[in-house]
């Protein structure tokens, strides 16, 4: 026994089952035997250092886990995609990282306390997860394209993968979710349906053709018009389409011009299958490729048969309102319903005309500008559409010509609404002046502020640059013959209108008022800034036949007077001298439509 020991007292040292040391106690001289508490007190010794162990192997474990969750962490935060782990059955979020909280807009508490994935969807995307969870559960992972709400409300349209971790049973315990944020992508698709909107909703008959006389595209519409398929046109020359005649004699020249590099415009009746007989007002630009050379044509072709019919029928109109006139026998009516009518004619032209210059001002080139791009990059248009410069830039000039073209037709459809209207009105002028005679009318409901808007569309319109002033009164609807009275309300804004624009060529001004007098009359004022009225002729303004203007004819002022007279009303006028404008004045009964029934 090494220095003479005589006694030894071993305690071993156990850490997680298994002896890692012995704890020794030695005695040296005469043998002796170890008592109770000695042994105790070995033991002990031994189980504290055991715990001072376990204590160090803990914390350089727990040193390696913050290690490990730090690595984790700051890998999960340098991702660009979210990464949320939550627990299915309750909602609770376990894990995110730093692009979820940034995008999110939420705390890390607030994040917390939100349950998921209600908090963050709304529940029409909640409807279309639900399934693809189940999925996850039972196959183990799944896709699905949700819009991701954040804390200011802002959607954010976001690509999730999601998969289980499951417990030690095989139940799925949390949900993995690592969410892509595609609103470049989502971006892109809608620029492209956009387009493809455009071109197959459009109305017009939109085709290519190229340099040989080939059809190369066509949209729906003109399939439609044709009643041809698309193989039926893709491929072909117009001539076997229109016939070798009619495209040698007809069509062939206008081509032609336009692949000289001049844009062709003219309007023709043509016979389609599906359509009958349209007359067609059809527009060939030249395409150009991006050296400069024309390769084609691009054709647009509006149906504008409606148009030509309102303007035959408003010359059939016409005549017959010249002779329905000139049988009347009454002279004085008959030159105030031909002035009620050229009024209305006027307010015609000008909407033809603004038809006719969006038709000949339209984009359409522009737009298969763009189409032949996308043709030409049709094999690798996502690289197109992501990384060349033009190609980043067509999705907001997609956008752009989107918006442009519904403005356009959106104008176009209420210049045609116009159109209708004045014809409408000229049908109303004819069968009044047939009943002038005899009959005082036909009175009805009508909401007077309504019938003010439609004399202002009949003769302002933006290119005059007058500025509307509105001041009417919350009027109830009253019983009148509303379209004599919208005759004398034409005729004033007209006059007004001329006023105006013979004296001013800025600061130009309308007001039109709508009010009830102390006496219970309904008072209707048409002010402008115009060109005024002298004294002298004050009194001479609703005369048969008196006039300043050089091309007037006097008698649209005398007959809404007399007009105005005959509906049990009066028409005044007021001006402080020349250059000062001037204020008509309408009184009428004020018969309250609930109370006349």
């Amino acid at each position: 026994v090494p220095r003479r020991i005589t006694s030894m007292l071993d305690a071993a040292i156990r850490v997680s089952g298994q002896t890692v040391g012995v704890i020794c106690c030695e005695h040296v001289g005469k043998p002796r035997t170890w008592a109770a508490d000695e042994i105790t007190f070995a033991g002990e010794v031994a189980d504290q250092v055991a715990q001072a162990l376990l204590n160090h192997e803990r914390k350089r474990a727990e040193e390696e886990l913050r290690k490990e969750k730090t690595f984790t962490e700051s890998a999960l935060d340098a991702q660009l995609d979210t990464f949320f782990v939550f627990e299915p059955l309750t909602g609770k979020a376990i894990r995110w990282n730093d692009r979820f909280r940034r995008i999110s807009g939420y705390s890390d508490e607030e994040i917390s306390s939100l349950k998921a994935p209600e908090s963050y969807h709304n529940e029409e995307d909640l409807k279309k997860a639900r399934p693809i969870l189940e999925k996850i559960s039972k196959e183990g992972q799944g896709t699905v394209e949700l819009s991701l709400i954040s804390k200011d409300g802002t959607h954010i349209p976001t690509e999730y993968n999601a998969s289980p971790l499951r417990d030690d049973a095989g139940n799925p315990k949390y949900v993995i979710a690592i969410g892509r944020d595609i609103t470049e992508r989502k971006q892109v698709e809608e620029a492209l349906r956009r387009y493809e909107h455009i071109i197959s909703a459009s109305s017009d008959l939109i085709a290519f053709i190229d340099a040989e006389y080939i059809y190369q595209a066509v949209n729906v519409a003109y399939l439609e018009a044709f009643g041809k398929t698309k193989e039926e046109f893709i491929g072909h020359s117009v001539a076997e389409i229109f016939g070798t005649e009619v495209f040698e004699s007809r069509i062939r020249p206008h081509l032609d011009h336009c692949l000289s590099g001049k844009v062709s415009s003219y309007q023709h009746w043509l016979d389609l299958p599906k359509l009958g007989r349209r007359y067609l007002d059809v527009q060939h630009d030249p395409f150009y490729d991006a050296d400069g050379s024309i390769s084609g044509i691009a054709v647009n072709a509006r149906d504008i048969t409606e148009r030509k019919r309102a303007e035959t029928e408003r010359e059939a109109l016409y005549r017959r309102l010249v002779d329905a006139s000139r049988q009347a026998g009454k002279a004085e009516i008959a030159t105030g319903v031909l002035h009620n009518v050229g009024n209305v004619l006027n307010s015609l032209n000008v909407s033809a005309t603004l038809v006719t210059d969006k038709l000949r001002e339209s984009k359409i080139a522009n737009l298969r500008k763009v189409s032949q791009w996308l043709q030409d990059q049709a094999d690798d248009l996502g690289t197109f559409l992501t990384e060349d410069e033009k190609g980043k830039q067509l999705p907001a000039y997609l956008a752009a010509l989107a918006e442009h073209f519904s403005s356009e037709r959106q104008a176009i459809l209420n210049e045609f609404k116009s159109i209708s209207d004045n014809i409408q009105h000229i049908k109303q002028i004819v069968v009044r002046q047939q009943s002038y005679a005899s009959d005082s009318g036909v009175t009805e409901p009508t909401v007077i502020t309504d019938l003010i808007e439609d004399a202002l569309s009949m003769n302002i319109s933006n290119r005059h640059g007058i500025e509307v002033v509105r001041e009417y009164d919350d009027i109830p609807p009253v019983i009148v013959d509303k379209h004599r009275l919208l005759q004398i309300i034409v005729n004033l804004v007209r006059n007004a209108k001329q006023a105006i624009n013979e004296y001013r060529t800025d600061d130009k001004r309308l007001t039109l008022r709508v009010k009830l007098t102390d006496d219970e009359r309904l008072r209707i004022e048409v002010v402008d800034n115009g060109v005024g009225i002298a004294a002298g002729n004050l009194t001479r303004v609703f005369e048969c036949g008196f006039t300043t203007k050089e091309d007037g004819h006097g008698f649209g002022l005398h007959v809404s007077a007399t007009t105005a007279k005959d509906m049990n009303s009066s028409l005044t006028c007021h001006s402080e001298g020349p250059g000062t404008g001037a204020i008509f004045a309408l009184e009428l009964p004020f018969n309250v439509a609930e109370k006349a029934a």
